[in-house]
């Protein structure tokens, strides 16, 4: 009995095997995208690799035109290691902080229409080279990380190499919009305020990141 259903087990999971080996081999086409599509549901497919090939059906060049399933999914996890190689780097070269988180109210008698929250972003170039321009988002999470906002910010003024500059920064607050108003009236201490490098364009002109 034992040894029955070992065998049975070996044969269900030399089917699983197949049935993923055989959606993988699949070409994938204009043409039969939907098909690909459909019998990728429906396989045993792991859910990272069908987010992986979902993912891959953004693109609009038609490279993955004529490749198969596995070969698709496998370019989307080198796409993935890269972006996280350069995040990291990018993350190294450009080190950014926040601090002085204070307020500025609406005053329509002194021409100010909104709320706005003022903070200082210190910027330190940690690379070998002068930087020209950079881009990203700044991050404002509450005390319990739950996301309040994410603010997109580029400069174009440069920073040399080695140098660290105070950059000072408003942001204007939608006073009906719930997150907004959450982050004018929340103290300093209880945010947690974090800097996502996704581009840096060096005075040598070479660059690194989302830069087209």
């Amino acid at each position: 009995m034992k040894k029955l259903l070992g065998l049975l087990l070996i044969l269900l999971f030399s089917l699983s095997l197949l049935g993923c080996s055989s959606v993988k081999d699949t070409v994938y086409t204009t043409a039969n995208k939907d098909k690909v599509v459909a019998d990728i549901s429906k396989s045993n497919l792991t859910k990272e690799e069908k987010e992986l090939f979902a993912k891959a059906l953004d693109d609009t060049t038609g490279k993955y035109e004529g490749k198969t399933v596995n070969d698709i999914i496998n370019d989307q996890k080198k796409i993935i290691e890269e972006r996280k190689r350069l995040e990291k780097e990018m993350k190294n070269m450009l080190v950014v902080s926040f601090g002085n988180k204070g307020q500025i109210y609406k005053d329509t008698s002194r021409w100010i229409f909104s709320n706005y929250v003022t903070f200082d972003m210190v910027v330190t170039n940690n690379s070998q080279k002068d930087i020209l321009a950079f881009k990203g988002f700044t991050n404002v999470d509450d005390i319990f990380g739950d996301k309040l906002k994410k603010i997109g910010y580029r400069d174009d003024e440069g920073i040399k190499a080695g140098e660290t500059k105070t950059i000072p920064l408003q942001y204007e607050c939608n006073e009906f919009m719930k997150e907004d108003m959450k982050f004018f009236d929340t103290s300093f201490d209880k945010l947690k305020i974090t800097w996502e490098t996704t581009a840096i364009v060096f005075a040598d002109g070479t660059k690194i990141g989302e830069v087209k």
